[in-house]
């Protein structure tokens, strides 16, 4: 797997050329049974108080199955299932407003769409201290013994990961570790090398139930901050799974 996602905390690339861990992407999505997408007009989301009128001033695109409204903060795309929002680095410090806001007002306003689950989710890429080799961090970090009678040991070209699933801030957290190949740039955007590192998907997923649906889900978006806190914990732990002699 290749990926070339533009990071959202850029690193150094002459002092860090590959960056122990960058976050690469953000988002919020709400999933609805089916979404009116007529509803979705530029006045109505204005008039609504969901968006701004410069939120709405960009290059928007507004057709039959789809609403997608990029601003400076972050991108609202609406799909038929789905609302979803992906933040840009300059939208992270106030994502949990941005999302009370736009995902809270139009649950607010639309109380009767069958919501079905909320996600909250955070893509890291997780490279090896500076100076080491990429499969032999990546064998020592995720290859259990029941592996290791499959995969020989001299096999260089051998590739690890791993899953797990846990319960936290009344949420259920999915984290998917895969190793991939990621094209390295510098802050301006300029393409520098490719590289392998760890692409760390994590999902805190809520499951919205019939009664108490909206309640349950203003409370979980605002609940962003600890789970941004929590998935950057994640990540520092799992940094320091080991460490090659």
């Amino acid at each position: 797997m290749t990926t070339n996602a533009a990071p959202l905390v850029a690193a150094n690339p002459q002092t860090q050329p590959t960056p122990r861990h960058v976050l690469v992407d953000s988002n919020a999505v709400l999933v609805a049974n089916e979404l009116n997408l007529s509803i979705f007009k530029p006045s109505w989301l204005q008039n609504a108080g969901i968006l701004t009128e410069q939120e709405l001033s960009g290059q928007i695109v507004i057709t039959p199955g789809l609403a997608q409204i990029p601003t400076d903060l972050f991108e609202l795309v609406i799909i038929p299932n789905r609302v979803q929002i992906t933040f840009r680095p300059a939208g992270l410090v106030t994502a949990r407003a941005i999302l009370t806001r736009i995902i809270g007002g139009i649950a607010t306003t639309l109380p009767h769409t069958p919501y079905q689950a909320l996600g909250i989710n955070y893509q890291y890429h997780i490279g090896p201290p500076q100076g080491t080799e990429f499969g032999r961090w990546d064998r020592q970090l995720f290859a259990l013994p029941a592996v290791c009678t499959i995969v020989q040991a001299d096999d260089t070209k051998a590739r690890f990961g791993a899953y797990f699933s846990l319960d936290a801030l009344g949420m259920r957290v999915k984290v998917d570790l895969k190793p991939v190949v990621a094209q390295l740039n510098d802050p301006q955007g300029r393409r520098l090398a490719e590289t392998e590192l760890i692409n760390a998907a994590l999902n805190y997923h809520t499951q919205l139930p019939d009664a108490d649906r909206l309640p349950m889900l203003l409370s979980t978006l605002a609940k962003w901050d600890e789970a941004f806190q929590h998935a950057a914990t994640i990540i520092q732990s799992i940094q320091g799974w080991a460490t090659v002699k």
